[in-house]
Order: C-alpha cells, then structure tokens, then sequence
C-alpha cells in the first residue's frame, strides 16, 4: 500500500470467466470505492483470432481472464472502504476480486481463501 498526501494507492486484481467478447467490442466493466473515482475498462476486446495464440487461447486453457486496476483511496477517520464492482454488459462472470495492500503474490491458484473456520 502506497500513501503520500492523505491517499493510498491500491491494486484491485478482478479475475473472470473467460467469455468470448459475442458483444462486438468485448464486455465493459466498471469499478469504484465508495466515494471515489469510478473506472471503466473492457475485460476481452483483445480475445480475437488476431490475438489467439497470445490472448485467446491462454485465457481458455486458464478458464480465466485477469485484470488488475490501480485505485487511489483518500483516507477516512474509520479506514472503511465500499467496493462497488458493476458488469456494463451481460455475460460478465466474476471468479474472484482480490484487494491487494501490497503482499500479494501472483500463483496459478490465485492464493488460497481466507481462513475460515466452521462452527
């Protein structure tokens, strides 16, 4: 986590399933925190038989495309933050959102899941 200036700098890794972009243009989806700057990126534009030796086949074999966005989070009294994720077009599948603060290590598996403990 980077700050300077009252702000925090933070890395959001959103992994999906990899759809093919059936809408011309691929499928949009955009991201904010709760009081902040809304992003808008397009997750499979570049999923085409131009691309499918380096892009599309990659992300099929995976199951899985990654997209990795930088946040600036201005600080609050109660360090609480709202993720807003919203698909712009259908066929967004979400597989995973990791937050990253600045310890996360890119694996195959994508990290194991928080600790949880059933009662």
């Amino acid at each position: 986590m980077n700050s300077r200036f009252g702000q925090t700098t933070i890395e959001k890794w959103i992994i999906f399933h990899s759809t093919l972009p059936f809408k011309k243009g691929g499928h949009t989806v955009a991201a904010s925190f709760y009081g902040g700057d809304e992003k808008t990126w397009n997750i499979n534009e570049q999923l085409t038989w131009k691309n499918n030796y380096t892009k599309m086949y990659p992300a099929g074999a995976a199951r899985m495309i990654e997209t990795v966005e930088t946040f600036v989070l201005s600080n609050t009294a109660d360090r609480m933050h709202v993720l807003i994720i919203k698909p712009l077009d259908p066929g967004v599948v979400y597989l995973k959102v990791i937050v990253d603060d600045g310890d996360y290590e890119q694996t195959y598996l994508k990290m194991p899941e928080s600790p949880y403990e059933r009662q």
